[in-house]
């Protein structure tokens, strides 16, 4: 399957190719991405990052920043 999504805060979008069924942990993992410290959303709403992914989701990856 082909997803298109943007990685946040940089926002650009980027194109990848995953195999059918693909979760929201091998997106992170493709592109090396610590699954602790981002968020997956769809359809600007947060996902499980073990949710299945569909070509024509609309989702953003976005960095967790805390501090204190």
């Amino acid at each position: 399957m082909r997803l298109t999504f943007r990685v946040l805060p940089s926002g650009e979008d980027q194109t990848l190719r995953l195999d059918e069924g693909a979760d929201g942990f091998e997106l992170i993992e493709t592109l090396h991405l610590n699954p602790e410290t981002y968020v997956i959303l769809r359809n600007g709403r947060p996902i499980p990052v073990d949710s299945s992914l569909q070509d024509g989701d609309d989702l953003s990856i976005v960095s967790v920043i805390s501090g204190g």
